[in-house]
């Protein structure tokens, strides 16, 4: 990334076959501070959009596919300039404030350190909302890092999208589009951190619905 960058948008797809891919943010040649892993059955289908805060380093993001060559991604980065990074900013601020807690904006604790029974939570989407934006950042529940598990469910156990985030969390929001076109949707997030360091906060709301396109100044406006 470019020494003056605090952000980047990116956006991951494929031709129609599956996605199974890594996208890592790293500070210097050992300190990792962003993992997102990518496991869904079409990359046309469920593209995935997203937004990521990091401290001026330069950091190098790396994006790497899975072990079999028969499933390769596309891939865009790119790197706002710093007046637009200024408005990406202040519509992560407002897309934040504006979360209805314990509606679209919930506390999740974590567990045991092996990472095992955490919390779980769920959040069913209305029949008209094609797409949800995810917005995880622990400032306002402890400034620590977290780490989830992110299950998106067409119909009762059938996750067609899995997601596995860890991020820096307090100063560094994650925020990203997930699609979740038809009926049926379940977004179900598990807290994989233990419990003494754990609790983060995520929020999940509509994006774009049938009625409405995405909100104005939204982050995937790249111009």
């Amino acid at each position: 990334m470019p020494s003056w960058a605090t952000r980047v948008q990116m956006r991951f797809e494929t031709n129609g076959r599956p996605m199974k891919g890594e996208v890592n943010l790293w500070l210097g040649p050992e300190r990792k501070t962003h993992t997102l892993k990518i496991d869904s059955e079409s990359g046309k289908e469920f593209p995935v959009q997203a937004l990521l805060k990091f401290k001026k380093g330069p950091p190098v993001l790396k994006v790497s596919t899975g072990d079999l060559p028969n499933y390769p991604m596309k891939v865009g980065v790119h790197v706002p300039s710093p007046e637009r990074a200024a408005e990406l900013e202040a519509h992560t601020e407002s897309v934040w404030a504006d979360c209805i807690e314990e509606d679209e904006k919930k506390l999740i604790q974590g567990a045991n350190t092996d990472g095992k029974y955490g919390k779980k939570v769920n959040w069913v989407i209305p029949e008209n909302v094609d797409s949800v934006q995810l917005l995880g950042w622990s400032r306002d529940s402890g400034s620590k890092s977290f780490k989830v598990e992110v299950e998106l469910l067409q119909g009762p156990n059938n996750v067609k999208q899995f997601y596995f985030l860890q991020c820096g969390g307090g100063s560094q929001p994650y925020h990203t589009v997930f699609q979740t076109p038809g009926p049926g949707w379940v977004v179900r997030i598990k807290n994989k951190k233990f419990v003494e360091d754990g609790l983060v906060q995520i929020a999940v709301k509509p994006y774009r619905t049938s009625e409405l396109k995405p909100e104005e100044g939204g982050f995937l406006d790249w111009n």
